[in-house]
Parts: C-alpha cells; sequence; structure tokens
C-alpha cells in the first residue's frame, strides 16, 4: 500500500482510476511539501534545486524518532507548533493573488483546519480534494483522447501552461494557478 505524500509535488503525482497517489518517498519527505516564496514568485530553473521555496512540515506525534522507527501508517499528526496556522499563512502569502486562490483555498483551509489525527488518512483527504478541485480522474480520459487526436495543440498548451507553475513544488502550486487547467501539465509531469 502506497502511504499519500502531504500534498505532494506536481513531480511525484501519478494518476489512476480511483485517486491521486504519491510515487514512493523517503519516510522523512511524506510529511513535506514545498511551495512557492512569498507572493508567488517561482524558483528558478537555473537553481538547480529540485526544492526551491518555501518548505512546509507537518508534525508527526514522536517527532523524527517515529518517522524513523515506525511505520507510515502509525503516524498521528502533532498539534505541537500551531502548524496549521502557519502552513496556510504561507500558502495564503504565497498564492492569495493567483487567479484560482479564492475558489479553492477556503476548501483547503477547511482541511487543514479540521484535520483528522491520523496521518495518512489527513494526506488522504486532501488528494481526493485535489482529485475533486480539479476533477482530474473526471478530464483525464478526456485529456488522453485530445492527445490522440490532436497531439500538436495539446502539446502546444502544455508548453504554454507549464511555464505558469513549477514541478517540483506542491500540486496545490499548479492548482492555484491554472485551476481546471492543471490536467493538460500531468502528462509532463515526470515521477
Amino acid at each position: 500500500m502506497s502511504f499519500p505524500a502531504y500534498l505532494p509535488s506536481l513531480q511525484s503525482v501519478v494518476l489512476s482510476a480511483d485517486a491521486l497517489k504519491s510515487s514512493e518517498l523517503p519516510h522523512r519527505e511524506l510529511m513535506r511539501t514545498h511551495i512557492a516564496v512569498a507572493g508567488g514568485v517561482l524558483p528558478s530553473e537555473e537553481d538547480g534545486d529540485s526544492y526551491s521555496g518555501m518548505r512546509l512540515s507537518v508534525p508527526v506525534v514522536g517527532g523524527t524518532s517515529a518517522i524513523k522507527h515506525t511505520s507510515p501508517l502509525s503516524w498521528q499528526l502533532s498539534d505541537h507548533g500551531r502548524w496549521e496556522e502557519v502552513h496556510l499563512r504561507g500558502i495564503e502569502a504565497s498564492y492569495g493573488k493567483t487567479p484560482y486562490f479564492a475558489h479553492f483555498f477556503p476548501q483547503l483551509k477547511e482541511l487543514i483546519l479540521h484535520h483528522p489525527s491520523s496521518a495518512m488518512e489527513f494526506n488522504g483527504k486532501l488528494l481526493r480534494w485535489i482529485d475533486d478541485s480539479a476533477s482530474l480522474t473526471r478530464n483525464y480520459s478526456a485529456l488522453r483522447e485530445l492527445l490522440m487526436t490532436n497531439p500538436e495543440l495539446s502539446r502546444q498548451k502544455r508548453d504554454r501552461l507549464i511555464r505558469h507553475t513549477s514541478c517540483s513544488l506542491s500540486i496545490i502550486d499548479a492548482l492555484f494557478r491554472l485551476g481546471p487547467e492543471l490536467i493538460f501539465i500531468l502528462p509532463t509531469a515526470d515521477p
């Protein structure tokens, strides 16, 4: 069973028929994500740092010891440090002026503020929200059809859209910037 990552990077997301799941990540990365720096500035591709931007980490009860020595299936979220408020302020500072922020942020805020105690359940709920928000599962078959019937048009659209996000950042970067057009860049995100 694959443990879903916390708001995974666009690069690590793959589609399945029933939900979004992350590729295999080291345990220490399962409760972390990276977002654009405040003001929505994207990391420079020349930096060569696949994790440029602001890192958000969700604390787990037992800390690093629990992450190193227990199964992710048993991890419980910690209330230490008011991480929920820190994450929401960081997301708002980074994406508050993006085109789809006002549409998607209220639901994300509710999920973060009223999270379950289980890390796996929390991450799973976030991934289902991303899937529902961008209608990814529903739109994927339409995209495949477009790719087959007009590959040049879909490549041009993908090339235009990919300039507005970074595959090394959380998938929420693309969701807030592109909204439902996010589906067009997923095939270009290398796992």
